[in-house]
Formats: C-alpha cells, structure tokens, sequence
C-alpha cells in the first residue's frame, strides 16, 4: 500500500520535533 504524501510530512515533522527536544530546545 502507498504511503500519503501529507503521512510522509508529518513523520518528518514528528521526527524533526523529537530531535529539537532531545536537544534540549
């Protein structure tokens, strides 16, 4: 099954999210 563009963007949002908090952002 093809994965939604719009779910591709929001896992890299999540992903880029989770990486500015473990910075301590």
């Amino acid at each position: 099954m093809p994965i939604p563009k719009h779910s591709k963007e929001l896992k890299l949002k999540v992903i880029q999210a989770y990486l500015d908090g473990s910075k301590g952002y």
